[in-house]
């Protein structure tokens, strides 16, 4: 890459956004339904009625909250994408320099096998892209909220690193996988920025 490399401003896709509030809401619908025993005669065990209630909260306050961030969010980056480094506002404020990145890979989640008893269809290729940061750079580095609360079970799940999603946002998993390599291997060959 040269030194006009471009800058990449990543926005949530309306149209995305739009299947996962249907996706939530359907989620939440269902669990309703079945508090309210509408599948069930008589009403519904106490355990099933607790883990309906559970959905109902974990879906409707999800659902809720994430589409009031993403219209709040919509037609402002989210991601940005520079010769200087990476900015994902979900993850942290600030830009994470191409020269602090150790590697990036991919995480798949497969879609559970057939047969499998799933309520909602899963998408085909759930990708997560992962940078691991140099130790030194990570412990500088200032996490959002939620980030610092998804460290220690992302790694329970053998995700070590930082989290970078595509899921909702105008860009396709491997467009901003391709583009981040490529500024961590011109990073490497010019040896970098200081780190954090």
């Amino acid at each position: 890459m040269n030194g006009q490399s471009p800058v990449l401003e990543v926005r949530f896709s309306a149209w995305k956004l739009f299947k996962y509030v249907l996706l939530g809401g359907a989620m939440t619908a269902l669990c309703v339904a079945i508090a309210f025993g509408y599948f069930t005669k008589p009403a519904p065990s106490m355990f099933v009625r607790l883990a309906a209630d559970f959905g109902i909260v974990l879906f409707g306050g999800g659902t809720l909250l994430s589409t009031c961030y993403a219209i709040a969010r919509l037609g402002k980056p989210v991601i940005t994408l520079s010769p200087d480094g990476i900015r994902d506002d979900r993850v942290a404020k600030e830009i994470i320099p191409w020269s602090a990145v150790e590697s990036v890979s991919t995480r798949r989640f497969d879609p559970p096998r057939s047969g499998a008893i799933w309520p909602v269809p899963y998408p085909a290729d759930l990708r997560l892209m992962i940078l691991r940061l140099k130790p030194e750079a990570e412990k500088h580095l200032c996490l959002t909220a939620a980030s610092k609360l998804f460290r220690r079970p992302n790694r329970a799940l053998g995700v070590d690193g930082i989290v970078i999603s595509p899921t909702g946002l105008d860009i396709e998993y491997d467009e901003l996988f391709d583009l981040s390599t490529a500024y961590v291997a011109a990073a490497a060959e010019v040896g970098g920025q200081p780190a954090l």
